[in-house]
């Protein structure tokens, strides 16, 4: 099983280019991945429906319920800032770059802001020196909540709020 991450999700009769709509999946939808055929993967959703979605916007089952349990924690926890995306972003379940993805926000999406970590960045089959002089480079990361989702997003990618106390 699997399940839907954007937004609306269009159910195709082939992944062709000349195609017709079957249904519209939402955000949270779940799905039984019948076969995968290059970037596309036919699904069964719900009892009746079967067609063909781009598979980039589907996540594995165990992935999405951990991200929904994120989502259940931080209802009881203090928001910390709020603040906007400035592009459209991955949110990821830990910070880090190649952490699971739990989907994609739009740009402009308002966000509520719980923590922030500093990760130290590190190229993708580098290995770290041992004499280097400067410490490495480290990524910004935020715990946000947005919608129905949580998880963690590259702070360079958000933009936080001033609080009307301070901007008067």
């Amino acid at each position: 099983m699997e399940y839907v991450t954007s937004p609306s999700l269009d159910l195709l009769d082939t992944p062709a280019v000349v195609h017709k709509v079957l249904a519209v999946l939402k955000y949270g939808d779940r799905v039984e991945v019948l076969k995968k055929q290059g970037t596309w993967a036919k699904v069964r959703a719900g009892n009746e429906n079967e067609g063909w979605v781009i598979t980039k916007v589907l996540v594995q089952a165990q992935i999405f319920e951990n991200g929904q349990k994120l989502l259940q924690e931080l209802r009881s926890n203090q928001v910390q800032a709020t603040g906007h995306t400035v592009l459209a972003a991955n949110i990821h379940l830990e910070p880090n770059r190649e952490a699971p993805t739990l989907g994609m926000l739009t740009q402009g999406q308002s966000l509520n802001v719980f923590d922030r970590r500093m990760v130290a960045r590190s190229a993708p089959g580098a290995e770290p020196k041992q004499d280097a002089p400067t410490a490495p480079a480290a990524d910004a990361w935020y715990l946000v909540r947005s919608d129905k989702r949580a998880g963690w997003l590259l702070g360079r990618l958000i933009t936080l709020d001033i609080p009307d106390a301070i901007s008067q």
